[in-house]
């Protein structure tokens, strides 16, 4: 997303790094970005923390 060029605020990019959590991870990036209202319910409604970043990382590729 950063290399796409799109804008990615200071203060949220150092509180990403910091996280160790993948689902938390994934809800803060999902939150953070500009997607369709489905895409970001998609992310949000996946239980397990991990195909939570695996659906962000589909809809961002």
């Amino acid at each position: 997303y950063v290399k796409a060029g799109k804008k990615v605020p200071p203060e949220t990019a150092v509180s990403i790094v910091s996280i160790d959590d993948p689902g938390r991870l994934a809800d803060i990036i999902a939150a953070h970005i500009n997607l369709r209202v489905g895409d970001k319910q998609a992310i949000l409604e996946a239980f397990d923390p991990i195909e939570r970043l695996r659906e962000l990382g589909e809809i961002l590729s």
